[in-house]
């Protein structure tokens, strides 16, 4: 990629079509790249509003450390680009909708759903430690679902690249306080652990339908997190009693998710018996629920308060002279590129598919280090 890709990459090579997401700073697109067949999602942000909430430096974070990633269970950046008033941030797009929506739909997921839901995801948080990378926010807003029913992770605003000096520990309260580690609260030196916390929250809620220590006071809910006693369901299964038990370890140094050394140990957990790590890699197992979607735009997933809401006016509004943006733009060109997509060498689909359940245990799981087969490709 060159310099005058960037320069020519703007707003108006993109149709907008719909309005797919809102968050604190900007309101997210489904877009269509104009000439092509291909869509996007697009995150529109005012530089006013970022510059007024002091968030240049979680912006840039958030792109820094979006760009460095590449797994098939993370939302890939396409591209960024500013105008005098504007940053915009294209976005792969997957139209299955947000486990949010759909937890809040059905209340409650099987355990074999949940099972393949955790494997995804870990892959996808192993890709991100891989990086020296703490994501920092995930839940369930944050994991989008495609139309084959695989996860997404998106959202690195609040991710945090780790590296020796002071500004390079992660010590800031910040996240979705359902889904904060105790260590977060205290006011600790966070790693990857926290992660690992989160993601045993959002096992918690997929099958009981409550994060486990859920008040609608935030101070209250705080003091449970740090205090009280983990409550889980007589109806699970041994192996998942103690996955949730071992993610909610309020000590992150016997957390489940990385032993002593550093080296990822859940993979290994009895709960994840029978789980092959290279087909999860490569989707390979059907997941228990596909989206109900009939082509790429259909939007029927996605939460209607989003979707029936009007498109802004997304001409430039009053120039914004700083420096504060400078290095914002970026493109990926496999992505915005016109020339369709090399195909993978051999196919990563297999015809003997297999969906994961909770006595799938005629395999042997494998401890496959993932990232390697990523550099490989």
């Amino acid at each position: 990629m060159g310099a005058n890709s960037t320069k020519k990459l703007n707003e108006k090579k993109f149709q907008i079509l719909n309005v797919i997401g809102k968050g604190s700073f900007g309101t997210v697109y489904l877009v269509k790249q104009k000439g092509t067949k291909k869509y996007f999602a697009m995150k529109v942000l005012e530089k006013k509003r970022i510059l007024e909430k002091n968030q240049v430096k979680h912006l840039q974070a958030e792109r820094n450390v979006h760009k460095q990633l590449n797994n098939p269970f993370i939302a890939s950046l396409v591209c960024s680009f500013q105008n005098e008033s504007q940053l915009f941030m294209v976005i792969e797009f997957v139209n299955g909708g947000e486990i949010y929506y759909h937890l809040d739909r059905e209340q409650v997921f099987s355990q074999s759903r949940v099972k393949l839901y955790a494997a995804e995801i870990i892959l996808a948080l192993e890709h991100i430690h891989s990086k020296k990378i703490v994501y920092r926010d995930l839940k369930p807003e944050n994991i989008l679902l495609d139309s084959e029913g695989h996860i997404r992770l998106i959202d690195f605003g609040l991710s945090k690249i780790l590296h020796d000096g002071e500004d390079g520990k992660a010590k800031t309260l910040c996240g979705t306080p359902e889904y904060l580690a105790p260590e977060i609260l205290t006011g600790e030196e966070q790693h990857y652990a926290v992660d690992f916390w989160s993601l045993g929250v959002i096992m918690f809620e997929m099958l009981h339908g409550m994060p486990p220590f859920y008040s609608d006071n935030s101070n209250d809910m705080y003091i449970k997190i740090l205090t009280e006693d983990l409550k889980i369901s007589d109806s699970l299964d041994q192996s998942t009693r103690y996955v949730l038990q071992g993610l909610l370890d309020r000590n992150p140094a016997t957390r489940l998710g990385l032993d002593k050394k550093g080296k990822l140990n859940i993979k290994k957990h009895p709960f994840f018996r029978g789980i092959d790590w290279d087909k999860v890699y490569h989707k390979q197992y059907i997941p228990e629920f596909i989206p109900k979607v009939n082509n790429t735009t259909d939007l029927s997933q996605i939460d209607p308060k989003f979707t029936l809401e009007k498109i802004d006016n997304l001409e430039p509004k009053e120039a914004i002279e700083t420096d504060a943006f400078k290095g914002f733009s970026f493109i990926n060109e496999e992505y915005i590129s016109q020339k369709p997509k090399k195909k993978r060498k051999g196919g990563i689909r297999l015809r003997a598919c297999t969906r994961v359940s909770d006595d799938d245990d005629d395999e042997k799981g494998k401890d496959t280090d993932s990232d390697e087969k990523e550099k490989e490709k």
